[in-house]
């Protein structure tokens, strides 16, 4: 999630009046000679203005399922991403209609089991926050219903990034944005304790026009995570139960300023790239960090003046063997040049990077 403090009244108000429609525009076939720096990058959907794509998910047949905060909160489906014609569709909405002022939607997702998912809804008007679950386990002649697992217990907590421990069915990490901590969430015993609370997680201004740890997820026996007012990439070596190792140090992957005034979510590589994907809103780019500490990064798509990941909130890698080096980017929506768009989905072939 992107710092409130972007988000005029105005917007807001604007946003939850809105009920846009859906459009999937052609994509471009895919790229069989990858390019120099920038990568490659095309849109697979595009959603209208007003509407902020949150969060994103890959199901095992390489369907996308994608959260939106504004206008409402909704889970959307993306057929076929990797073909000349993926399909769009909305799957249902959680809650009622906000309102005026107030922010209702969806933000993390991740996949627990085979195609079970959780997603984090959060409803600012009436201070609620929870953590739902949908079982794609059913036939598509009955759509999945969301149910919730457990709520939130701080109405001034801001629940966002989610991540799976993996190896685990039951295990979810939590990112709360306004406490500054991170959840360790048992979906089977539906309890929550708090996994990580350090400096590097939390921030010093008032939530939520301050935001702390933001996305979160694990690669090869650490914890990583953003912090968005820090501007950096943290992580902490942690146990096969989900647990910080005793005595380990959190440690600092990456400090992004100068140069960057937000990071949002961020992704892990195809197998054998030492590498995190990370999103920096304000800058509209993709970095791409090395994870040996030594600092290396580089911006592989996008620009302040570019529209190509504008205001990228999360990103994942398709699951298939058409899309497995493609990285998957939503959007919050942005003015660029003069030109507003809505969030959106767009592919980034990364065949062609390399330090």
């Amino acid at each position: 999630m992107f710092p409130a403090t972007t988000i005029t009244r105005g917007l807001i108000a604007a946003l939850l009046a809105s009920s846009p429609a859906l459009s999937s525009p052609t994509p471009q076939p895919p790229n069989d000679n990858p390019s120099p720096l920038p990568l490659p990058v095309h849109t697979i959907a595009q959603f209208p203005v007003g509407t902020w794509i949150e969060n994103i998910a890959v199901r095992s047949n390489g369907d996308l399922l994608v959260t939106s905060l504004f206008p409402n909160a909704s889970l959307y489906t993306i057929a076929n991403p990797s073909s000349r014609s993926p399909s769009v569709s909305r799957l249902f909405t959680v809650g009622a209609a906000p309102v005026a002022g107030s922010i209702t939607g969806l933000l993390g997702i991740t996949e627990v089991t085979h195609d079970y998912f959780v997603f984090v809804n959060i409803d600012l008007g009436n201070n609620t926050q929870g953590l739902w679950g949908v079982d794609f386990n059913t036939p598509y002649s009955s759509p999945p219903k969301p149910h919730l697992l457990v709520s939130f217990p701080n109405s001034s907590g801001l629940p966002n990034g989610a991540t799976t421990l993996p190896g685990s069915d039951r295990i979810v990490f939590v990112a709360d944005s306004g406490l500054g901590l991170i959840w360790r969430v048992d979906i089977v015993a539906k309890s929550l304790s708090v996994a990580l609370q350090v400096p590097e997680t939390n921030h010093t201004g008032p939530a939520p026009a301050s935001i702390g740890a933001n996305g979160v997820h694990v690669h090869e026996g650490y914890l990583y995570w953003t912090n968005t007012e820090h501007v950096a990439l943290y992580r902490v070596k942690i146990t096969s139960q989900g647990w910080p190792v005793p005595g380990a140090a959190v440690e600092t992957v990456k400090v992004f300023t100068p140069g960057a005034a937000a990071v949002d979510d961020f992704a892990f590589g195809p197998g054998g790239r030492d590498v995190a994907w990370v999103l920096t809103p304000v800058e509209n780019t993709l970095m791409a960090v090395g994870l040996d500490l030594d600092g290396r990064s580089v911006a592989v798509a996008g620009s302040v003046d570019s529209s190509a990941v504008a205001k990228g909130t999360a990103a994942q890698f398709g699951r298939t063997a058409r899309d497995k080096e493609v990285l998957y980017v939503v959007t919050g929506g942005d003015s660029v040049g003069g030109t507003e768009e809505g969030g959106k989905v767009v592919a980034v072939d990364t065949r062609g990077f390399h330090f």
